[in-house]
């Protein structure tokens, strides 16, 4: 009996918590801004190229959804879009015909989330975040000779990968809230052809952490 009565409390307490019911439920944009890390393997044809490019940099996001609360529960779904190119790191390889530089960047960040929370208290909300995400990723080539010449090569390529994070968020009235959150995302491999039998093969993942502003209507 005392087993059962716990559980009819525990599920009481999960389930019926009317002040928490439209804490965060509705439309909602918000605005974020934080540090990151871009991380690029690269393997090339030429061994030069081989190694991790990294550099780390600001970052702005914004994003929108919906979301919706059950009791202590929340699901809430959106997309984002990370504003400006994301630089993963330079390398310079020098030899007696000159020096090559290698750039490696991202641009076009977006992708669509699904995040389940938790009420922590009635206007605090912890929640994790699991996506997919979609960039355009490149290494900029640039060739100078002893002589003073120069040659640039500049290839692309659409990478794709999953979204993985967790946050919270704390309302400071009806309409507006606070948001903090870290964000991982890891794509897919893929080939750049250069031609003449050049190849690089890159594998991109950037680390987020944000906080900013939110509404919700």
């Amino acid at each position: 009996m005392k087993i059962r009565a716990w559980a009819v409390a525990l599920t009481t307490l999960l389930v019926s918590s009317p002040v928490l019911a439209d804490a965060f439920t509705g439309i909602y944009v918000q605005g974020l801004l934080g540090g990151g890390r871009s991380s690029t393997n690269v393997r090339g044809t030429a061994s030069d190229f081989d190694g991790d490019y990294t550099q780390n940099q600001m970052l702005g996001q914004i994003a929108a959804g919906g979301s919706q609360s059950y009791g202590r529960f929340s699901l809430a779904v959106g997309a984002f879009y990370t504003v400006g190119e994301q630089k993963s790191g330079k390398k310079t390889y020098a030899d007696a015909f000159g020096s090559l530089d290698a750039n490696v960047k991202l641009k076009n960040v977006m992708g669509i989330t699904v995040e389940p929370g938790f009420y922590v208290s009635p206007t605090a909300l912890v929640y994790a975040k699991l996506g997919y995400a979609a960039t355009t990723a490149g290494v900029k080539l640039t060739q100078v000779t002893t002589g003073g010449g120069s040659r640039t090569f500049n290839e692309e390529g659409d990478y794709n990968g999953f979204l993985l994070g967790a946050g919270m968020k704390l309302r400071f009235n009806e309409r507006l809230y606070g948001v903090a959150e870290v964000q991982q995302v890891s794509y897919n491999r893929k080939d750049l052809d250069y031609g003449n039998g050049l190849t690089v093969s890159i594998k991109p993942s950037h680390f987020g952490a944000f906080v900013g502003v939110g509404a919700r209507f």
